[in-house]
């Protein structure tokens, strides 16, 4: 079974995100709540994860979710580490510029919060199964 990494401060999407995870046949989900800890986990335990789900904004930082993004592109353990970047609002009418890092140099892909759970977990099959 696959083992996702979900990155988010939100309590409630992270209860909301792990249930529906759960009822697809992903129950083996880490869950950190910050940029800090998900690079450390990352860095400790190595390229084990097959996927990294990460929200958009925490805490303070309204990009950490891409930021995160970055660096772990900058590691060459992580270039192909799958990459789902869960969005509050839709990307293509939003953030064009970050949309066309996201898929081109970043090679990663994005659900939108705002239209459910569905985008993302049609992610998580696309990116697993």
């Amino acid at each position: 079974m696959a083992w996702i990494l979900l990155i988010e401060d939100n309590e409630e999407y992270i209860g909301e995100i792990t249930e529906v995870l759960a009822r697809e046949g992903y129950d083996e989900v880490d869950v950190v709540t910050s940029v800090e800890q998900a690079l450390a986990l990352l860095r400790l335990m190595g390229p084990r994860h097959d996927l990294v789900i990460t929200g958009w904004g925490m805490g303070e930082n309204p990009f950490a979710g891409t930021e995160l993004i970055q660096q772990l592109r900058a590691d060459e353990r992580f270039k192909k580490l799958p990459i789902i970047l869960h969005t509050p609002a839709d990307m293509q009418r939003d953030f064009r510029d970050v949309l066309y890092r996201l898929e081109g140099e970043w090679r990663a892909i994005y659900a939108c919060r705002e239209k459910g759970l569905k985008p993302l977990i049609e992610a998580v099959k696309t990116r697993l199964d």
